[in-house]
């Protein structure tokens, strides 16, 4: 298996499977950076120490992980990047038990110009240069954006919120559920679903099969 333009990517070990993720991104146009948070429902297939699933280029700010049954709860004690693999591996204090769990993860991440992931494009309106956020995620380039099981054939459920400037709109290719304004000036759209696809407008999110877009009124 291949990322676009990149080496071969095994897959992560079996250990865990994602459910469902609950995706929060928020991108800053003028910095070209954006902040994220991912909780992901996992189903525990076998006892493991470590979990490990796609993540390249990103910055942690925060993990967790809450299981349950009847060992109790496993805390993340570190982590290691595999950048031949393209992923992170979180090793934990005990071994986790077959069963459900709740991984929580914060990242950081840079919006440039390489088309992979979430990247920065700009048009012209007026003769005046503005920015927006793209992406492109196939075949295997949503790991850019945000850790996650990266893998064409690996389903899942998302749900997207997209924090964005109030004059900027959020687009995505399913029902938006929710728009909210903050009081920071900012609004928050949530939409039923996200995939790993190709995005575009003024701030295209996708995870394969999805869409959310920030683009300028």
């Amino acid at each position: 298996m291949y990322s676009l333009g990149g080496p071969p990517n095994p897959s992560p070990s079996p250990a865990a499977d994602a459910e469902h993720y609950d995706l929060t991104l928020t991108p800053d146009l003028e910095r070209c950076t954006y902040t994220g948070d991912v909780s992901i429902a996992l189903s525990i297939a076998e006892p493991a120490d470590e979990i490990e699933l796609h993540a390249l280029g990103l910055a942690f700010t925060s993990l967790s992980l809450t299981a349950s049954g009847e060992e109790g709860t496993s805390s993340i004690s570190r982590y290691t990047v595999d950048l031949k693999r393209q992923t992170i591996v979180l090793h934990l204090d005990q071994t986790l038990q077959p069963g459900t769990a709740t991984l929580q993860l914060g990242f950081t991440g840079d919006m440039t110009d390489s088309l992979c992931g979430l990247y920065r494009s700009s048009y012209t309106i007026n003769g005046e240069q503005r920015f927006m956020a793209v992406t492109q995620f196939e075949a295997t380039d949503a790991r850019r954006c945000f850790p996650c099981w990266d893998e064409p054939a690996v389903k899942a459920s998302f749900q997207c919120t997209l924090v964005v400037p109030a004059d900027r709109v959020a687009v995505s290719n399913t029902d938006i559920i929710s728009k909210t304004t903050l009081a920071s000036g900012r609004c928050t759209s949530g939409c039923a679903g996200f995939g790993i696809q190709q995005g575009c407008g003024d701030g295209a999110l996708t995870a394969a099969s999805i869409l959310p877009t920030f683009q300028a009124s």
